[in-house]
């Protein structure tokens, strides 16, 4: 049996560091990690294949993670065959080739209750920094200012993310 290990959390606050750690600890976090850079020079430890996947999914709704779409357009796509077929094509992959296997993508925080179902045994390593602080952190990334933008996203994510955790723990209790 295969466990997954799922970090969750928005950009800029240290899920890389925590994909880091688990990929240095023996799980598998992906062939085709994407490659550290001036944003990020340690590294981001993200799975390209979740990534794309992530991108394709929000991209089909007209959004990104700059721009996401509402939640409920996201859980429509639980019908949708072909993204399913996608989701559980990459699972049934990792489940496969991998006894301990995980992914690091901050939209994960906006697509993770289409993947929930088709999940092995999994484990969630969560992330929260304050919405001041990664709307500061992406400004200096990005080389602009902080901007509503930026901090009215950081409240998205985390509000999404806290819902997910509610939702999860309120089923499981």
């Amino acid at each position: 049996m295969s466990r997954a290990f799922i970090v969750l959390g928005m950009h800029r606050t240290a899920t890389s560091l925590i994909a880091g750690g688990l990929q240095k600890s023996g799980i598998f976090m992906g062939k085709d990690i994407l490659r550290a850079d001036s944003g990020n020079r340690l590294g981001y430890y993200e799975d390209t294949e979740f990534i794309n996947l992530n991108k394709y999914i929000l991209g089909k709704l007209g959004g990104d993670w700059s721009h996401p779409p509402s939640e409920q357009k996201i859980l429509k796509l639980a019908k949708d065959k072909n993204t399913i077929g996608h989701i559980r094509k990459l699972i049934n992959e990792r489940n496969k080739d991998h006894k301990l296997w995980g992914w690091k993508d901050p939209r994960t925080v906006l697509t993770i209750r289409l993947y929930l179902p088709y999940l092995p045994e999994h484990f969630f390593f969560v992330s929260f920094r304050d919405p001041k602080d990664i709307a500061g952190s992406l400004s200096r990334r990005d080389s602009g200012s902080v901007g509503k933008q930026n901090l009215k996203l950081a409240h998205e994510y985390n509000r999404r993310l806290m819902s997910f955790l509610n939702d999860i723990n309120t089923k499981w209790l």
